[in-house]
Protein backbone atom coordinates (compact mmCIF):
# COMPACT_ATOMS: atom_id res chain seq x y z
CA UNK A 1 0.00 0.00 0.00
CA UNK A 2 1.36 3.16 -1.44
CA UNK A 3 1.15 6.14 1.47
CA UNK A 4 2.63 8.92 0.04
CA UNK A 5 4.05 10.56 -3.05
CA UNK A 6 6.02 13.42 -3.39
CA UNK A 7 6.02 16.30 -5.69
CA UNK A 8 8.17 18.92 -3.91
CA UNK A 9 11.28 17.41 -2.81
CA UNK A 10 13.91 18.74 -0.45
CA UNK A 11 17.50 17.68 -0.92
CA UNK A 12 19.46 16.05 1.65
CA UNK A 13 22.45 14.29 2.29
CA UNK A 14 23.10 10.90 3.18
CA UNK A 15 23.85 11.27 6.72
CA UNK A 16 20.56 13.93 6.90
CA UNK A 17 18.24 11.43 5.12
CA UNK A 18 19.85 8.25 7.78
CA UNK A 19 19.32 10.45 10.60
CA UNK A 20 15.79 10.92 10.61
CA UNK A 21 15.19 7.03 12.54
CA UNK A 22 17.24 5.42 15.18
CA UNK A 23 15.44 3.03 17.69
CA UNK A 24 13.37 4.11 20.68
CA UNK A 25 11.55 7.00 18.90
CA UNK A 26 8.00 6.93 17.52
CA UNK A 27 6.85 6.28 14.05
CA UNK A 28 5.22 9.43 14.28
CA UNK A 29 8.56 11.39 15.14
CA UNK A 30 9.88 9.58 11.96
CA UNK A 31 6.90 10.33 10.09
CA UNK A 32 7.26 13.74 10.90
CA UNK A 33 11.15 13.74 10.39
CA UNK A 34 10.74 12.46 6.70
CA UNK A 35 7.28 14.29 6.32
CA UNK A 36 6.01 12.38 2.71
CA UNK A 37 3.74 13.99 0.49
CA UNK A 38 4.51 17.04 1.51
CA UNK A 39 6.25 20.20 0.45
CA UNK A 40 9.80 20.11 1.49
CA UNK A 41 9.81 16.69 2.33
CA UNK A 42 12.72 14.08 2.71
CA UNK A 43 11.09 11.31 1.60
CA UNK A 44 11.05 11.96 -1.71
CA UNK A 45 10.09 8.76 -2.69
CA UNK A 46 7.35 8.57 -0.46
CA UNK A 47 6.56 6.00 2.15
CA UNK A 48 5.26 2.06 1.78
CA UNK A 49 3.25 0.01 4.71
CA UNK A 50 4.45 -3.69 4.44
CA UNK A 51 2.99 -6.89 5.46
CA UNK A 52 5.30 -9.48 7.37
CA UNK A 53 6.26 -8.11 10.66
CA UNK A 54 5.78 -10.12 13.28
CA UNK A 55 2.35 -9.88 15.51
CA UNK A 56 1.25 -6.54 17.00
CA UNK A 57 3.78 -4.73 14.72
CA UNK A 58 4.24 -2.65 11.18
CA UNK A 59 6.87 -2.40 8.88
CA UNK A 60 6.81 1.03 6.53
CA UNK A 61 9.72 2.62 4.49
CA UNK A 62 10.56 5.64 3.93
CA UNK A 63 12.74 6.67 0.42
CA UNK A 64 14.57 9.47 -1.35
CA UNK A 65 15.69 9.34 -4.88
CA UNK A 66 18.35 12.00 -6.32
CA UNK A 67 21.10 12.91 -7.89
CA UNK A 68 23.56 10.17 -7.70
CA UNK A 69 27.43 10.37 -7.04
CA UNK A 70 28.18 10.11 -10.89
CA UNK A 71 26.55 12.36 -13.77
CA UNK A 72 23.36 10.86 -15.14
CA UNK A 73 22.99 8.30 -11.78
CA UNK A 74 20.23 8.90 -9.33
CA UNK A 75 20.61 7.53 -5.79
CA UNK A 76 18.16 5.33 -4.14
CA UNK A 77 17.88 5.46 0.08
CA UNK A 78 15.60 3.80 1.82
CA UNK A 79 14.81 3.57 5.83
CA UNK A 80 12.55 1.07 6.92
CA UNK A 81 11.37 0.45 9.95
CA UNK A 82 9.55 -1.73 12.20
CA UNK A 83 7.49 -0.47 15.35
CA UNK A 84 5.21 -1.63 17.50
CA UNK A 85 1.24 -1.04 17.19
CA UNK A 86 1.00 -0.63 21.24
CA UNK A 87 3.14 2.44 21.64
CA UNK A 88 4.58 3.34 18.23
CA UNK A 89 8.15 2.62 19.18
CA UNK A 90 10.55 1.59 16.21
CA UNK A 91 12.38 -1.88 17.09
CA UNK A 92 13.88 -2.51 14.23
CA UNK A 93 15.64 -0.47 11.24
CA UNK A 94 17.14 -1.18 7.95
CA UNK A 95 19.34 1.49 6.37
CA UNK A 96 19.53 1.06 2.59
CA UNK A 97 21.65 2.91 0.19
CA UNK A 98 21.76 1.82 -3.60
CA UNK A 99 25.88 3.24 -3.55
CA UNK A 100 27.07 1.11 -0.82
CA UNK A 101 27.02 2.24 2.61
CA UNK A 102 30.49 3.38 3.94
CA UNK A 103 32.18 2.01 6.83
CA UNK A 104 31.85 5.86 8.14
CA UNK A 105 28.08 5.04 8.06
CA UNK A 106 27.79 1.72 8.89
CA UNK A 107 29.59 3.36 12.35
CA UNK A 108 27.64 6.73 12.71
CA UNK A 109 24.26 4.58 12.31
CA UNK A 110 25.62 2.62 15.03
CA UNK A 111 26.46 5.41 17.28
CA UNK A 112 23.40 6.52 16.59
CA UNK A 113 21.43 3.48 17.93
CA UNK A 114 23.60 2.98 20.71
CA UNK A 115 21.75 4.55 23.17
CA UNK A 116 18.68 2.17 22.80
CA UNK A 117 20.92 -1.12 22.62
CA UNK A 118 21.97 -3.83 23.24
CA UNK A 119 22.01 -4.20 19.48
CA UNK A 120 22.71 -7.01 17.01
CA UNK A 121 23.85 -5.22 13.92
CA UNK A 122 23.94 -7.21 10.55
CA UNK A 123 25.58 -5.68 7.24
CA UNK A 124 23.35 -7.80 4.98
CA UNK A 125 25.09 -6.72 1.68
CA UNK A 126 27.42 -3.60 0.76
CA UNK A 127 24.16 -1.63 0.60
CA UNK A 128 21.82 -3.04 3.93
CA UNK A 129 22.68 -2.64 7.72
CA UNK A 130 19.94 -3.68 9.63
CA UNK A 131 19.98 -2.48 13.29
CA UNK A 132 18.13 -4.04 16.06
CA UNK A 133 17.55 -5.83 20.08
CA UNK A 134 18.13 -8.75 20.78
CA UNK A 135 14.32 -9.52 21.57
CA UNK A 136 13.43 -7.77 18.61
CA UNK A 137 15.83 -10.08 16.47
CA UNK A 138 14.46 -13.22 18.11
CA UNK A 139 10.95 -12.16 16.64
CA UNK A 140 12.07 -10.92 13.37
CA UNK A 141 13.76 -14.94 13.18
CA UNK A 142 9.93 -16.00 13.35
CA UNK A 143 8.04 -13.48 11.20
CA UNK A 144 8.39 -13.47 7.63
CA UNK A 145 10.54 -10.80 6.12
CA UNK A 146 9.38 -8.73 3.69
CA UNK A 147 12.87 -8.00 1.88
Amino acid sequence: MVLASVANAKDVDERTFFSGAHLGMTIEEAAAFYRPGTPGTIATGGSTSWGGAPSGQHYVDFRNYGPGAAPGLVHDWRVLVCYRESDGKIVLIDYWNDEKLSKEQISYLTDLNRPYGPLITRLNNAEEFIVTTPEQDKLEQKAVRPL
